[in-house]
């Protein structure tokens, strides 16, 4: 069967060539977010079909296969998908919030620490702690060098992690990388 997609939001590739796509679609007259699976043989599955997403963002897949997922069920959420299908909550109503900020970026390391961005920082989301990393709770809109808190992006949108331990972050406002 072909599977057909809304609009796909983001992907993420696991070690064993697995895709997962985030995809919106309008379904039977009201919005409609789902994750897809795609096996290298191509066949397309929905993981988490009853979790009723109001919203999907970013998303990446840790060494062991788990999915993470920035969502919305009916408070901002991370979520976790084991590769057995089995969803969880990791976070729940966590908003780095000032000034309509949202989760831009994800990405997990090696441990299964998970980084997301928001607009002036990253929060660092371990299984037991949601702590900010980089930057402030606070809308800075601006950008600024420095360790932790007295670091601020003004836009943090994607990240990536290398292997040492160092993130790499977009700043869509403050136009660096």
């Amino acid at each position: 069967i072909n599977a057909r997609f809304g609009s796909p939001l983001d992907i993420a590739v696991d070690k064993n060539g697995y895709l997962y796509v985030t995809d919106y679609a309008y379904v039977n007259g009201s919005n409609s977010f789902f994750i897809r699976k795609i096996s290298p043989s191509a066949v397309v599955t929905t993981l988490a079909p009853d979790a009723n997403f109001n919203y999907l963002g970013p998303i990446a897949v840790d060494s062991s296969g788990n999915l993470y997922v920035v969502c919305f069920t009916s408070v901002l959420n991370i979520g976790k998908i084991t590769p057995d299908g089995v969803f969880s909550i990791l976070t729940t109503n966590q908003p780095p919030l000032s000034g309509g900020d949202h989760y831009n970026g994800l990405a997990v390391d090696g441990a299964g620490i998970v980084y997301v961005t928001f607009g002036s920082g990253i929060q660092k989301v371990s299984p037991v702690s949601v702590s900010t990393w980089v930057g402030s709770r606070i809308d800075t809109q601006t950008e600024r060098d420095g360790i932790g808190p007295s670091a601020a992006f003004y836009g943090a949108n994607k990240i990536a992690l290398d292997r040492t331990g160092g993130a790499y972050v977009t700043d869509l406002q403050g136009q660096t990388i």
